[in-house]
């Protein structure tokens, strides 16, 4: 190893080897993990050169690239190992200048049908987003992969800001590329890097179809789509407003979404009102208000999914909001909304859907009393029959067992769609036949 014959006595002739050759003989030194090992070994001569002094290590790397006779630079990185755990093991100057080049560089014809070239195919090909949770990095050439060349992100920043300060010696352009530092900076979720480059006017955030929103937003980067969003260049109606319902699904804040709502490129009625339906499923009160304001937004579509599901589910704020809603209507599919609280127990929406007026709580000759009255749900049973509406002496309900036709809704979690064919779980032993409630009571 190299630093192991440096000789530490400081009457060592290479003491007195001028520093232009110490320089000279340091430059034939190959780009690897022993940069940092010989600069420590004898601070005096070397820990200057390999450890601080960034035009050393532009001129270091760029030597040692010429020398090699590799055809391109991917090939003198796979040659020289320099990448990962080996990468993260260089002086920091190092990493900033062989991440400059690696930005800076096209792409390597041995990458996977030529991901970076194929733009018009793929709109964020390097990025790899075509899973959420990176999966294909494992079949993917390494050089289109960001994680290869990750640091935290405080020494993330820190690597930008050497790269900016190198610029003039570098010939960087943060745009280069196709704007790769910030689409890589944002799919490594570094927020303050991201920052650093939005300040720079070269760069763009919008290339790629907008594919750093995307990829923010796929990610779970939420700080970053909010970053990117309040800068207003990226369209978040890109591939189908794959932005706009992933930024929902993340639940990014309210005052974002009322910036994306102000975008004249968003219409967020889009895809039978997806953009509610997503709002109201992750159940943040607060994006279901901003997005209910919008006059453009019907919480009606789908037989009034956004109402049923938020009674099924619990979500009693936002069954307040709905309900507040004039195109709203919670007696939908033979009053599902009202059922659908009553089987899961939940007296206050039930008591809430009562005030309303709107639903009948006799729908199917009084299903609801005698499902809260089987189930045992006393306060339920107590409110109900405090209701004008309710007959004591008529009160039956259909058999809901596995033969019964009674409407039920199923969950689609994926795509927030139903099913209203299937049957509805009933109080069993319950008969189809009208009985007085003496005699439903005796049933429990």
């Amino acid at each position: 190893m190299f630093a192991a014959n440096i000789i530490s006595n400081s009457s060592s002739p290479i003491y007195r080897i001028p520093p232009e050759i110490i320089r000279q003989i340091l430059i034939h030194m190959p780009i690897s993990v022993d940069l940092t090992e010989t600069g420590l070994a004898c601070k005096t001569l070397f820990a200057q050169q390999l450890l601080t002094d960034s035009g050393f290590a532009v001129s270091h790397v760029r030597f040692q690239y010429e020398a090699s006779k590799q055809k391109s630079l991917w090939a003198f990185i796979d040659k020289g190992r320099i990448a990962n755990r080996n990468y993260r093991s260089l002086p920091a100057t190092y990493q900033a200048v062989v991440y400059a080049e690696i930005l800076n560089a096209a792409s390597c014809e041995a990458t996977a049908a030529n991901i970076e070239n194929n733009s018009s195919n793929n709109s964020h090909n390097d990025n790899i987003i075509q899973t959420n949770s990176f999966e294909l990095l494992g079949h993917v050439d390494f050089h289109v992969d960001p994680h290869a060349w990750h640091l935290s992100p405080a020494a993330s920043l820190a690597r930008m800001q050497r790269i900016f300060a190198l610029a003039p010696k570098l010939g960087f352009d943060p745009s280069c590329r196709d704007n790769r530092a910030i689409r890589w900076a944002v799919v490594e979720g570094h927020l303050d890097t991201v920052k650093l480059l939005l300040q720079d006017k070269r760069v763009d955030p919008a290339a790629r179809k907008s594919s750093a929103l995307v990829d923010a937003c796929s990610l779970n980067h939420v700080n970053i789509a909010e970053l990117l969003i309040h800068d207003g260049r990226c369209d978040p109606t890109v591939q189908s407003n794959y932005a706009l319902v992933k930024f929902a699904k993340i639940a990014g804040r309210s005052d974002v979404l009322r910036k994306l709502l102000l975008d004249s490129r968003v219409d967020p009625s889009f895809s039978d009102q997806m953009f509610l339906k997503v709002a109201v499923q992750q159940g943040v009160v607060e994006n279901v208000e901003v997005i209910l304001q919008d006059s453009r937004v019907d919480p009606s579509s789908e037989s009034n999914w956004c109402i049923r599901h938020a009674c099924k589910h619990g979500k009693l704020d936002i069954v307040k909001l709905l309900l507040a809603n004039d195109k709203a209507n919670p007696r939908d599919l033979n009053n599902e909304a009202l059922k659908s609280a009553v089987e899961n127990g939940n007296f206050l929406i039930v008591d809430l859907l009562l005030n309303d007026g709107r639903v009948d709580p006799t729908t199917d000759h009084n299903w609801c009393l005698a499902f809260a009255i089987k189930a045992g749900y006393t306060n339920i049973t107590t409110r109900l029959l405090a209701d004008c509406r309710v007959s004591t002496t008529s009160a039956a309900c259909t058999s809901a067992s596995a033969s019964d036709n009674s409407p039920r809704v199923f969950e689609n979690t994926q795509h927030g769609s139903v099913n209203e064919n299937g049957p509805r779980r009933s109080a069993s032993g319950i008969s189809a036949t009208e009985r007085p409630i003496g005699q439903l009571l005796n049933l429990c």
